[in-house]
């Protein structure tokens, strides 16, 4: 409003100061000079700098602002980001206890639906953080690739819960029984995969391995290290 009202202030000053030029000119040509011609000199000036400034100060307010929206979109965007992740680390998890009980589950097709969808829907919210900050374009393995950023434990967690879904969707998942335990023993099984030294599926390996009672575990621990980079990044914007 105040750059709109000294824009409009110095342009009305300006129209006005113009007009009474010629006559301010003819004075000039018959040789009589007066104190009203030097103020009406001075007057019009000042109009021009007011004009100049208000226009230097739209433009300042235009850009800031759009810089703050920028910002906006962001802080909700990440929070969308995050929103995705916590239901990605549910459904993950409701799938692999499944195996847990069952080596073939019936309910596993529709864990693998949903999420599918979540998955599709994280590397959406991926594509837009990165179209707000960057014009560069990226592919899906540039996109999920760690950057030395706040997002970097959401990508370890949307890995693991992806080769999760790759893996029982395409049958490598192996759900053995364990001697004097109601809970199956889940591994993954790849065609071959004879000295399990492939890398595909690497992420997913590691958890399985390391204890499968831990895997819940360490997928709510990922989740809170993702929870916590994406609120202190959020919380630097300073909206």
């Amino acid at each position: 409003m105040l750059s709109v009202f000294l824009f409009l202030l110095g342009f009305s000053l300006g129209v006005y100061f113009g007009i009474d030029a010629q006559s301010s000119l003819i004075l000039e040509l018959i040789g009589k000079k007066s104190n009203y011609d030097v103020v009406m000199f001075i007057a019009t000036c000042v109009a021009a700098l007011g004009t100049a400034v208000a226009t230097t100060f739209a433009f300042y307010l235009y850009f800031s602002w759009k810089e703050q929206q920028n910002e906006i979109d962001l802080m909700a965007t990440r929070k969308e980001l995050l929103k995705t992740l916590i239901m990605i680390e549910k459904e993950a998890t409701r799938l692999f206890i499944s195996y847990r009980f069952n080596p073939k589950p019936k309910e596993a097709r529709f864990h693998e639906k949903e999420l599918s969808k979540l998955l599709a829907e994280f590397k959406t919210h991926m594509y837009l953080l990165h179209a707000f900050s960057s014009n560069n374009a990226l592919d899906d393995k540039e996109l999920l690739s760690p950057q030395c950023d706040y997002l970097d434990s959401s990508k370890e967690l949307y890995v693991i819960c992806s080769e999760l879904y790759s893996s029982s969707t395409q049958g490598y998942l192996r759900s053995e029984e364990v001697q004097d335990d109601i809970l199956r023993k889940v591994t993954v099984n790849m065609r071959l995969d004879f000295d399990g030294t492939s890398t595909i599926m690497g992420s997913l390996k590691t958890v399985l391995n390391s204890d499968n009672s831990s895997f819940s575990k360490e997928l709510r621990g990922k989740l809170a290290k993702a929870a916590k980079d994406i609120s202190n990044q959020n919380a630097r914007s300073g909206i």
